[in-house]
């Protein structure tokens, strides 16, 4: 079994901006109140970006983006309902995330990647 870094970086609700780098929660106090925190899922992108809860993702061909977020346990790759999808659709991101996705934004500073 594969420890991961546990990390988290943090979206401030009241500024609507992303802080800097990454923070581990272990030396220092934790952020709390107007800060969204995003966990850091032990993977990354075919480019070696770290992937976090609330990352947009693109395929490989760039055609389909995806949210992540965390269902039931497990980290995955949600896939808005458009035009070509009448729901939404759901898949499991597995340690292969670096061959078939690219970090393309986040929910937060990027909304309109997933209109």
């Amino acid at each position: 079994m594969n420890n991961r870094e546990i990390k988290f970086r943090f979206w401030n609700k009241k500024k609507k901006a992303m802080l800097p780098g990454h923070h581990d929660i272990t030396k220092g106090t934790p952020m709390i109140g107007d800060f969204e925190w995003l966990q850091f899922t032990g993977l990354t992108d075919s480019e070696g970006t770290d992937v976090y809860d609330g990352d947009i993702l693109f395929n490989y061909d760039g055609n389909a983006h995806c949210e992540v977020k965390m269902i039931e346990g497990c980290w995955s790759a949600v896939y808005p309902k458009n035009t070509l999808n009448t729901k939404e659709s759901i898949f499991v991101l597995k340690h292969s995330v670096g061959n078939l996705y690219n970090v393309a934004g986040n929910i937060y500073e990027n909304p309109e990647i997933l209109k």
